[in-house]
């Protein structure tokens, strides 16, 4: 089942990213990654929410787009419902 929770999760994210393999490096694999990295975006922990904003920036980078269409792009990701149902369940 895992094999398939997260295939879907990448399978989602490529809809967005077509050049999905260069996030990879930045632990960002598939929908629910992206979602932990915004949630992380908005931790408590200042360390945690500090990396997390220099990942949106490298990762934004390395895609060659804009971070601020980068991170309203995983936004986007983030709150499909499919998406939402597989990061309710991984949790």
């Amino acid at each position: 089942m895992n094999f398939v929770i997260d295939s879907i999760s990448q399978a989602l994210l490529w809809i967005y990213f077509r050049d999905v393999e260069k996030l990879y490096p930045f632990s960002i694999r598939g929908a629910q990654e992206a979602r932990t990295l915004l949630e992380d975006c908005k931790s408590p922990r200042r360390k945690v929410q500090k990396a997390a904003a220099q990942t949106l920036k490298v990762a934004a980078a390395a895609i060659n787009l804009d971070e601020q269409a980068f991170t309203y792009t995983l936004m986007t990701v983030a709150e499909d419902p499919y998406a939402e149902f597989l990061y309710s369940i991984w949790r």
